[in-house]
């Protein structure tokens, strides 16, 4: 948790503690994580362990989808692995780090042995190993380790380049490395050298995985192909050939009856390996699949990665098992309703529409790729935009779109509508081009090509009293990460009113039209007046960037989320810090409700938050704008 931010206990849900300012949750909890997945377990029955970054590890109940234990251990490592009995976790960066993983405690450090880029643990728990990106190999003797010992077996070198993955033999004697040279090395681990090399993938190897008698060993590679290979001959016994895009993650059960692969389009295969056949094709994530386990009893597979969201599969079935949680990944957007009764959420595969009273979802609607979503002022439309560059109107319940333009031609990266819903603006990210249309007429009233100078487009707002568009654009390719411009379009007298040096992500007017908000890439927050176009100040905090912008109804403070977790309150005027609260998860997109004192926040966690600022310590003395 950032220094000087609050958190508080609160009332939990599923199973999770959510703080203290989070009055609702409009969206599902179970099985979901706040951070990337880096490491997934089944060790005991009923219970899937998974660790996700910056160290969280999670115990999750499979019958109900809900956690039951969380621990914290913050670190900033970026391997980890649990051991099989669920003993000990292990951490890794440029040295390696042994936790105890009831605790979360520090058993030992190893430091300097090199970048790790696999990590993983001997079946019966007693041994570690890690690869390095210089092709050394270190093992660790884990049997008997605390606070004061722990014995370093040896570290070797294998090959030149980067080990990706690992495994060891069920009897392990021998331990398979898969390297970025593209060969498997066989490491003996009795006489500590290589006794076999196996060639055969074009890329790199991602997953590697054992039968059950020792006698194959399973790869799988972004070369979209799963090999076994027969040990003994050193060669290829069997092409697993049921994907088309690159093989994240492999897993086998304890009797080597199933195999699982999965891959960067989210799609799971599960393989008969006795028939040598595929069984089944499993489809319900939204994002490439990065970790698979199976069930002690091999009945059940659990998979996760970058849609942050755990799913349990039934092997025999292929179907999902458990808790049916709807999923249609991460907000790409949020909008609310002026009279503030209906949120609008825009997911990566379909739309929701949230009744925010009642906090019912009240409409869905599934559509791939989507990336932004507003709401216009008089609350009678939603525009929504794409990864295919089309920008559709619908009314708020309507299962067909309105208008539909495809003029953009990459994603559209933000939407619009101007104060009274008249007209709606809409920006290509990449094509750099800004589209005004007419809902009434459905025609374009506006073009602005390249209207931030080659920037990737990044975030549109309208004035609320001039006929203003303003849009805000990135050179992410530029040296410093705030190269790019904003510029203010007039949309009726069609000439550009105003250019701005700095880029950013996020855009906000003031209420008043005096003043906007830019969130840059360097996590702050620099303040312009629109009135003569200079510099008002810098607001500076967050230790990542912000992804959330948006200023009170009266206009006196401005609200600020970010990628570190924090919602902060500041003074629109001095720039001051009045409050800040960590919320736990990375924050996505942020919108402020009629009343003064409640903030719609979309999280990374798949769900969005109603924060009640009369929950907040301090409460009493913010300013008159949040208590009228």
């Amino acid at each position: 948790m950032p220094s000087g931010e609050s958190s508080g206990p609160g009332r939990g849900v599923e199973g999770r503690s959510l703080p203290a300012v989070v009055a609702r949750v409009f969206g599902d909890l179970r099985l979901s994580l706040d951070g990337e997945l880096v490491a997934l377990s089944w060790p005991a029955e009923g219970m899937v362990w998974s660790i996700e970054e910056p160290g969280i590890l999670r115990c999750w109940d499979v019958a109900n989808g809900r956690q039951f234990y969380r621990l914290d251990i913050t670190h900033d490592d970026l391997a980890w692995a649990i051991s099989p009995d669920a003993r000990l976790l292990a951490s890794a960066n440029d040295g390696l780090t042994l936790w105890d993983a009831l605790s979360g405690h520090l058993l030992r450090s190893i430091p300097r042995v090199g970048w790790v880029t696999a990590l993983g643990f001997r079946g019966d728990g007693r041994m570690l190993f890690a690869g390095t990106e210089d092709g050394r190999l270190v093992l660790v003797d884990v049997s008997e380790v605390n606070q004061y010992t722990l014995r370093r077996t040896q570290i070797v070198s294998v090959a030149r380049r980067s080990l990706t993955a690992g495994a060891f033999s069920p009897d392990g004697k021998l331990l398979a490395l898969a390297c970025e040279d593209r060969s498997i090395y066989l490491w003996d681990t009795a006489q500590s050298k290589v006794v076999g090399t196996l060639q055969g993938h074009t890329t790199h190897m991602s997953g590697l995985q054992w039968s059950g008698t020792g006698r194959e060993l399973f790869s799988a590679g972004w070369d979209s192909n799963v090999y076994a290979w027969d040990v003994g001959r050193k060669c290829i016994s069997f092409l697993y050939n049921g994907h088309t895009d690159p093989v994240l993650a492999l897993a086998i059960t304890a009797d080597g009856e199933w195999l699982a692969s999965a891959d960067r389009g989210g799609q799971i295969c599960i393989w008969c390996v006795r028939e040598k056949r595929l069984h089944s094709r499993c489809k319900g994530h939204v994002a490439p699949v990065t970790r698979l386990a199976f069930s002690q009893d091999g009945r059940q597979l659990v998979s996760g990665g970058e849609d942050r969201r755990l799913i349990v599969w039934d092997v025999l079935s292929g179907q999902r098992h458990g808790p049916a949680v709807e999923h249609l990944g991460e907000a790409k957007g949020l909008a609310l309703r002026q009279n503030g009764r209906r949120l609008v959420v825009a997911r990566v595969e379909g739309i929701q529409v949230w009744d925010t009273h009642r906090a019912e979802l009240v409409f869905r609607r599934m559509h791939p790729g989507l990336s932004c979503c507003a709401f216009s002022g008089d609350g009678k439309w939603i525009a929504t935009g794409d990864q295919c560059g089309v920008v559709r109107l619908w009314t708020s319940l309507a299962t067909r779109p309105r208008a539909e333009w495809q003029a953009h031609k990459t994603a559209v990266s933000a939407v619009a509508f101007s104060p009274y819903g008249k007209m709606l603006a809409s920006a290509g990210g990449t094509d750099g081009y800004v589209y005004v249309w007419s809902t009434e007429s459905r025609k374009p009233a506006l073009l602005m090509p390249e209207a931030t100078e080659g920037s990737c487009i990044e975030a549109l707002v309208f004035h609320p009293s001039q006929p203003w568009v303003i849009a805000t654009g990135v050179h992410w390719l530029a040296s410093q990460g705030n190269d790019g411009s904003t510029v203010v379009w007039d949309v009726v007298e069609r000439r550009l009113v105003a250019r701005l040096p700095t880029g950013g992500r996020r855009l906000a007017v003031r209420p008043d039209g005096k003043q906007l908000a830019l969130a840059t890439l360097n996590a702050s927050v620099l303040l312009w007046n629109l009135e003569t176009f200079d510099q008002d100040g810098e607001v500076c905090g967050h230790g990542e960037p912000v992804t959330g912008l948006a200023y009170t109804r009266r206009g006196d403070v401005l609200v600020t989320g970010s990628e570190d977790g924090t919602l902060r309150l500041w003074h629109a005027g001095s720039g001051e810090l009045l409050a800040g609260h960590y919320l736990g998860t990375p924050i996505r997109d942020l919108t402020v409700a009629s009343d003064p004192h409640t903030i719609y926040v979309a999280n990374a966690n798949l769900c969005c938050y109603e924060v009640d600022l009369r929950l907040w310590d301090g409460w009493d003395s913010l300013p008159d704008d949040l208590h009228y």
